[in-house]
């Protein structure tokens, strides 16, 4: 099962953004256009004081900061871009940098500037054209309006690791177990409840029968929530989330309306995002022991170089092989399996029919659909330091379902990956995540 996640999916419009160009400029601009921001941030350090153009070189520095989870970095560098140099930059790609620098400023917490940014923005469209043509504008500046005047988020953790226990319990649909489920006790306002541990999600969500429950304080009503598919719900700010003895202030948190179709299949009441996964830095989950960690001291990556990246609006993705082939995986604890997607059947589509053996599954996350798959005997990957494969790997066929919101990559990895190892480390600080069998 996937599970929605709240942050826009703010990529480029346009699908090459930079067409001309001369070396290292047209090296870069190939990558920036293939968003290849893994091999990017590798080689970027050594050659962007060469880029000619200084439009092509903020813009990719402000993007690899964005991807790489460094937003005071990011929103210098789009100060910079949407600044002194936006004279130099073509309108088409205002509009999209405009909401990254927003979300920069929010990021950083500067909730009420950037609300008047936006606002000044909107104004300025609205004298020449119709702004209903910028849904995605329009409803940041309603969520930053909503969070003007509200004390910013803050994380309060004592000076040593915090443990907790870890549930993981099967998903049954219809009869037939479809991979596992996890989660972890959280208190919210005082009052415990399982949630979700989902790197999937952008944001710490609550079923609206829970935030009811809890009283908690609408700030900003009809936000559109993207999974697979979509709904309109609310956002709130809780008093407290206590996760052990990390406290974390002042969280907004996605409140999520009910679906009867996806809810008696599996009803999830609470959802512990990546915004506390990145605001504490780390988390260490051990499946066979069903304990987490979250480590006073960050853990030094074991790994030559970063292979977390994020994308679409800050979904994790990991660089993975299989076989020669490189593969981007979307990495998210709230699938409860994981599969590749129809691009990756098409590439292989004689290989998987041959080898691969038919079968239906039942896909959900804000809306349910019935996906034709194949699922693969036996699938090798080699990522976060470990070789593995993966069995009856699930691989849709067909784009038949809800849309998902700004999906890229190859695939996701979710609970059938998770379970392969003793332990896992997902570090938002250094980017990287690591698995040890």
């Amino acid at each position: 099962m996937k599970f929605p996640k709240f942050l826009l999916a703010m990529t480029i419009a346009s699908s090459s953004v930079f067409v001309s160009a001369q070396p290292p400029d047209e090296n870069v601009a190939d990558l920036f256009n293939r968003q290849d921001w893994l091999t990017l941030e590798k080689i970027f350090p050594e050659i962007k004081d060469s880029i000619r153009d200084p439009c092509l070189r903020y813009m990719t520095q402000s993007l690899l900061d964005c991807s790489f989870n460094r937003p005071r970095q990011a929103l210098g560098a789009l100060d910079t871009l949407m600044g002194p140099l936006l004279v130099n930059m073509s309108f088409s790609n205002i509009p999209n940098m405009v909401l990254f620098r927003c979300e920069a400023m929010r990021l950083n917490k500067k909730y009420a500037a950037a609300a008047d940014y936006l606002d000044s923005f909107l104004r300025y469209l609205s004298a020449t054209m119709d702004i209903s043509r910028f849904p995605e504008h329009l409803q940041m500046s309603r969520i930053l309006n909503g969070l003007r005047d509200a004390p910013a988020p803050e994380i309060v953790r004592p000076e040593r690791d915090v443990r907790l226990p870890l549930a993981i319990r099967p998903v049954v649909v219809k009869g037939r177990t479809e991979g596992a489920h996890l989660s972890v006790p959280v208190a919210i306002n005082g009052k415990t409840y399982p949630f979700t541990l989902d790197t999937g999600t952008g944001t710490t969500a609550i079923s609206q029968r829970l935030a009811d429950e809890l009283g908690l304080r609408t700030i900003c009503d009809s936000i559109r929530i993207d999974g697979i598919g979509s709904r309109l719900g609310s956002l709130a700010i809780a008093d407290s989330l206590c996760v052990g003895n990390i406290v974390y202030k002042n969280p907004v948190v996605a409140v999520l309306p009910p679906n009867p179709a996806v809810d008696t299949l599996l009803y999830i009441d609470a959802i512990l995002g990546r915004d506390l996964l990145i605001a504490v830095g780390e988390v260490q989950i051990y499946p066979k022991k069903k304990k987490t960690v979250f480590p006073a001291t960050p853990t030094p990556s074991p790994l030559p170089e970063k292979n977390l990246v994020l994308m679409n609006g800050g979904d994790p993705y990991l660089e993975a092989w299989s076989g020669d082939e490189r593969l981007l995986m979307l990495f998210d604890t709230g699938n409860s399996t994981g599969g590749m997607y129809p691009s990756y059947y098409r590439k292989h589509k004689e290989r998987i029919e041959t080898e691969g053996a038919p079968d239906t599954v039942l896909v959900g996350g804000m809306d349910l659909y019935t996906a034709t798959v194949y699922r693969l005997p036996g699938f090798p990957l080699r990522t976060c330091g470990s070789e593995i494969g993966i069995d009856n790997m699930i691989v849709e066929t067909a784009e038949n379902g809800p849309s998902r919101t700004g999906q890229s990559g190859d695939g996701v990895l979710g609970m059938d990956f998770i379970r392969q190892f003793r332990k896992v480390t997902i570090n938002f600080s250094q980017m990287y995540v690591a698995a040890e069998k």
